[in-house]
């Protein structure tokens, strides 16, 4: 922007009651959700082809330092890698990503009516959204350890996504980007 820009409010404001009165368009109501549900199969292939898509997020999925909170009083901050920590709200995110807690989702129950287990007080029932998502996790972990098992840590290449999106492959431009161990 340049000093003294002020973008036309009144434009903004003609052009948003233009769209909210055209019959093809309806505001959304509070609640709605414009996903579909997937089920825990699904999801993991989901978060697994993200994860795969990116080398650098491959690494920190793998390491431990990304999924807990930096710890500033035992370690220095030179000590502490600069990702620490990146990964502790991943449950959170893929909870409200997929749509987890939404009522209307048929993988999940998060209430008493909806017969959820509860054992000495703790939510032990497979399909609630926190376990959901911690299962999801652990074996996306799973998986990408056994991808890095499979990868040589002496080849320089690193996993890619092929051209159809689903597997991995080694290429050379992957090499230019870094390695994974």
């Amino acid at each position: 922007m340049t000093a003294g820009y002020r973008p036309n409010r009144q434009r903004w404001l003609a052009a948003g009651a233009k769209l909210a009165s055209s019959k093809s368009w309806k505001l959304p109501k509070v609640g709605d959700w414009f996903g579909s549900y997937l089920d825990e199969d699904g999801i993991v292939a989901d978060v697994l082809n993200r994860v795969r898509a990116d080398a650098v997020a491959i690494k920190r999925w793998l390491d431990p330092e990304s999924w807990k909170m930096p710890n500033y009083i035992r370690r220095t901050r030179s000590e502490i890698p600069e990702h620490a920590g990146c990964l502790m709200f991943a449950g959170m995110s893929i909870r409200n990503f997929y749509g987890l807690w939404h009522a209307d989702n048929p993988h999940t129950v998060f209430d008493v009516e909806d017969g959820v287990q509860i054992e000495d007080g703790i939510i032990t029932d497979p399909r609630h959204p926190d376990n959901m998502s911690g299962r999801i996790i652990d074996r996306v972990k799973a998986e990408l350890k056994k991808l890095a098992a499979q990868m040589s840590p002496h080849e320089p290449e690193m996993a890619t996504r092929t051209p159809d999106g689903m597997g991995i492959t080694i290429d050379e431009h992957s090499a230019q980007v870094g390695r994974l161990f």
